[in-house]
């Protein structure tokens, strides 16, 4: 009867992790079960090449010069629940340091960030750039004990409506959970949503009026991208719902959620190619912001504010990879960042990026092995 006992899924992960084996662990926004996908994980140069009657998981980086699209097909093994019937020993242990021969990200400091929005916002002023979205990295040694698992765990419980994942393939060990919805489709009938703006929660402050012209304009943008984007790839017929405040974790954003049907001979795969990236992780207009972001960004964004999620032939959730961060070594390293435009406050962006990384930042030191 030992082949049916159940093992722990941070159990599981610790093994996978230790052996580097190629996995993602993931809960989708609304669930209480997790999916884990193990073995025969593709590279893949462009996510046009990516085939679209993919059944599988995959992983997207945000800028298309970014060798590392993921695929993760035909998996060797496929587990549902928080205790599975897998024994870790399938795998083979290394115990090894997580992931410790990969380069390290470059960090920019305070001053380094102020000068990079300085810049961006200067180049707002004297063109018609009208927004773009500056990200910073920030590096935590973790804590004793830490592991992959239990912070998984204890994203899904902080974050119950968000995509939670982790993800290692071998050389890469990702974790995230993503507030925002690309692309979801189901049997022929799509959604996607409009996020921006962002603000700090406190007491009472839920009323629409209380938000700035300043957020009010970036969810304007996102809003009118995604209405453009819609008519070119053929789908005129929508339904546009009002912006409203959603909670993730410490502070909330504006959302738009756009509903439409998808013509027959649109693939659920082009489309997510066409939406990305969407204003809230780039800027307007997208080709501009993505130079913009090129020249003055030190660090690869990687699979920073890319998208991810679970696929088959009927069937698409694709998320914004955001609130994620990236575990080498003994350190993890945060991807986060913040919108801006003409009238942006340098201070105030830089404490916004603070705001958005309080939750990851504490959940990831309450992460030690003295948790159950």
């Amino acid at each position: 009867m030992s082949e049916h006992r159940l093992t722990p899924l941070h159990d599981i992960i610790e093994a996978l992790v230790n052996a580097r084996k190629s996995f993602v662990s993931y809960r989708l926004p609304g669930q209480e079960t997790p999916t884990t996908i193990i073995g025969n994980c593709q590279h893949f140069s462009s996510s046009e090449a990516i085939p679209y009657d993919v059944t599988g998981f995959i992983m997207v980086p945000f800028s298309p010069d970014c060798e590392e699209k993921l695929v993760f097909s035909q998996p060797e093994w496929k587990l549902n629940g928080w205790n599975c019937a897998f024994k870790p020993s399938a795998v083979i242990e290394k115990s090894v340091t997580i992931h410790s021969d990969r380069a390290l990200p470059i960090i920019a400091d305070e001053k380094t960030y102020k000068h990079q929005a300085a810049r961006m916002i200067a180049e707002m002023q004297q063109h018609t750039l009208r927004k773009v979205v500056l990200s910073r990295i920030i590096a935590q040694t973790l804590p004793v004990g830490f592991t992959a698992g239990n912070f998984f765990a204890s994203l899904c419980a902080c974050y119950p409506q968000a995509f939670t994942y982790v993800m290692a393939d071998g050389e890469q060990l990702w974790v995230g959970a993503s507030p925002e919805t690309l692309l979801e489709v189901n049997n022929g009938r799509g959604r996607t949503m409009a996020v921006a703006g962002t603000r700090k929660i406190s007491s009472g402050n839920h009323s629409p009026l209380a938000w700035r012209d300043k957020e009010v304009t970036e969810q304007a943008y996102v809003c009118e991208m995604i209405r453009d984007v819609l008519n070119e790839e053929g789908i005129t017929q929508f339904s546009e719902g009002p912006a409203r405040a959603f909670q993730a974790g410490p502070v909330e954003h504006l959302r738009t959620v756009f509903d439409f049907e998808i013509p027959v001979s649109k693939h659920s795969l082009s489309l997510a190619s066409a939406l990305h990236p969407t204003p809230a992780v780039c800027g307007l207009p997208t080709t501009t912001a993505s130079k913009l972001i090129a020249e003055t960004e030190t660090h690869n964004r990687s699979y920073y504010a890319g998208y991810l999620g679970p696929v088959d032939k009927h069937n698409v959730r694709l998320f914004v990879n955001l609130r994620c961060m990236q575990i080498i070594g003994k350190k993890a390293y945060l991807y986060v960042g913040g919108g801006l435009t003409a009238d942006s406050e340098i201070n105030d962006e830089w404490q916004e990026t603070r705001d958005k990384a309080a939750t990851l930042l504490q959940l990831l030191l309450n992460n030690s092995s003295q948790q159950a």
